[in-house]
């Protein structure tokens, strides 16, 4: 990685953590089986350059090396992989969640993290919502992240009947 991509990702970190701030609520619909995903909640806070999906590791490690504290880094990088979300979603257990406190200027700001279930394929977790949300705004996050989840669980489902009835016919 060159100086200038370091950059771009060190840029998309910051805007990751100040879009989370501002909205209550940033999510990322994400594809655990194959390491893909796209920002799926908006605010008129967010900048435009910030990018709309890319590959989920490398946004999230480095979202965790800008902004979170040394003694969090490793349990919240283990936690939010890929593997450990395949591992540890499932129809019993469609959510887990973490805080973690996050690195700014002038005060101390907590985290709460969220992993929710969208879809399973194969027996195995396929799509899930990862949200990040300040504990300061919890109420208005918590009705927004319930509100996208149950908007891609609505679309993941008519999809899978479209298929379903072309396979029919």
């Amino acid at each position: 990685m060159d100086r200038s991509d370091e950059l771009k990702t060190k840029e998309f970190a910051e805007a990751t953590v100040m879009a989370i701030f501002r909205s209550a609520v940033a999510a990322f619909y994400v594809d655990v089986q194959h390491d893909w995903f796209r920002c799926v909640r908006w605010s008129s806070k967010i900048p435009m350059e910030f990018p709309q999906d890319g590959l989920y590791s490398t946004a999230i490690a480095t979202f965790i090396t800008a902004m979170i504290p040394d003694s969090h880094r490793a349990d919240l990088q283990l936690k939010i992989s890929c593997e450990y979300i395949r591992n540890h979603v499932n129809k019993e257990t469609p959510e887990f969640g973490i805080k973690v406190p996050v690195r700014v200027k002038n005060n101390e700001r907590w985290l709460n993290f969220f992993v929710t279930l969208v879809d399973m394929e194969c027996g195995m977790p396929h799509h899930v919502v990862l949200s990040a949300r300040d504990i300061t705004k919890e109420h208005l996050a918590e009705q927004k992240r319930y509100e996208l989840i149950s908007q891609l669980r609505s679309e993941t489902s008519q999809y899978d009947r479209a298929i379903e009835q072309q396979n029919r016919e």
